[in-house]
């Protein structure tokens, strides 16, 4: 009989009680990236960085970048952004609007806000929408950028271009086409999660139950490998495919993941060595970075089990298994054109909290009890409690 992990555990958890642990997330919480959640976050990071939030009525030419964009550290959005993306039920209805904390102030907030009027745009079937500067409308129309932050816009959109605070994008389907794949994308994303997590698990469980979810419900394609004629791969490669086919490689299957993490307000984005043709997820946890690779848990997972030796490593065990970090990270969110804007060195992953992880095969995870159940590397039950 195939050994699922969570399986029943997980299915059945959506009408478990929440957990009354301290650790747990606050019965108040809604779930989603609300405006006034963005700019918390934004303001502990200044804090944190040492950068100083520009009103509206202070901001100079000092503050404008040498693409033309604004480098205000204070995120402005209209109220229409400040919605709760859960159904109150605690399920996640699905977020437009992901933010990647770990990128600011990298990327300025004049940037993110471009890419959520292009998101609300492409949302209505618009082809403009108003942008910051023309550094902003290139970050925001990068495939890469797409791929990752909205997958379902790479496959069916063309970027167009840029003028006077106005991006242009056009449409390789008909308008009302693609707002039937968006809104099917939309439903997708939040079956997944319905089916996985819930608002008031820990950003754990959260991580543990996505990783579990996609090693068991998304396969790795070795036919992607090889080469291909021209046209022969569409409809194969890329995030959005992947969610579709359920199906891909790790330039797929690594942002797929690290996407789930963001509807669910994980800070998490993905990483690539192109030398060594690989993409994995760095992600944020407890305030302290990890890389997680569930490209490959899918193996064993095909087979009922799930290994843990690539769930929350740190960098120490990111290189034992083939891959020097940072030297050979060279890529983020799976593109290249803005990758020198990016500096390397900041995704540190020193915790050992999660080693123990190495050599196991996960049993079971209940969510209420916070509790984990492994078998060691001596084939021994043991007991993780959270």
């Amino acid at each position: 009989m195939k050994k699922k992990i969570v399986g029943i555990v997980l299915l059945c958890a959506v009408v478990l009680s929440a957990c009354s642990s301290t650790s747990r997330i606050d019965e108040s919480y809604e779930g989603g990236q609300n405006a006034d959640s963005i700019n918390a976050m934004v303001e502990q990071l200044d804090a944190q960085s040492g950068l100083e939030p520009v009103s509206e009525s202070s901001e100079t030419d000092e503050n404008v970048l040498s693409d033309g964009s604004v480098s205000g550290d204070e995120l402005e959005l209209d109220e229409s952004q400040a919605e709760n993306y859960s159904d109150g039920e605690g399920h996640y209805l699905f977020n437009p609007h992901v933010f990647v904390a770990s990128l600011y102030p990298t990327y300025p907030m004049d940037y993110w806000e471009s890419f959520y009027k292009l998101v609300d745009a492409l949302r209505s079937g618009e082809d403009t929408f108003e942008c910051s500067s023309e550094g902003a409308f290139k970050w925001c129309t990068d495939m890469g950028v797409l791929g990752n932050l909205f997958p379902v816009a790479t496959e069916f959109i063309k970027r167009g271009t840029y003028q006077d605070g106005k991006g242009t994008i056009s449409y390789s389907i008909s308008v009302d086409e693609f707002l039937e794949k968006e809104k099917a994308f939309e439903q997708d994303i939040e079956g997944i999660l319905r089916d996985c997590v819930k608002t008031d698990y820990t950003d754990f469980e959260k991580c543990l139950a996505i990783y579990d979810y996609v090693a068991y419900h998304f396969d790795y394609n070795d036919d992607m490998n090889g080469d291909f004629a021209e046209g022969e791969g569409d409809g194969l490669f890329g995030t959005y495919n992947c969610f579709k086919n359920r199906s891909g490689i790790c330039s797929g299957l690594a942002p797929a993941y690290a996407y789930l993490l963001m509807q669910c307000n994980i800070d998490a984005f993905t990483v690539g060595a192109d030398n060594k043709a690989h993409a994995w997820v760095y992600l944020k946890l407890d305030g302290e970075g990890f890389f997680s690779d569930v490209t490959y848990a899918i193996p064993y997972a095909s087979e009922g089990n799930l290994v843990l030796d690539y769930f929350l490593m740190n960098t120490k065990e990111r290189n034992s298994s083939g891959f020097d970090v940072p030297r050979d990270l060279n890529s983020i969110l799976i593109r290249g054109i803005y990758d020198g804007d990016f500096d390397y060195s900041s995704l540190t992953a020193d915790s050992d909290k999660y080693n123990f992880f190495k050599y196991t095969c996960l049993e079971n995870f209940d969510p209420e009890q916070n509790v984990v159940k492994y078998t060691n590397g001596h084939g021994e039950l043991v007991e993780y409690k959270y």
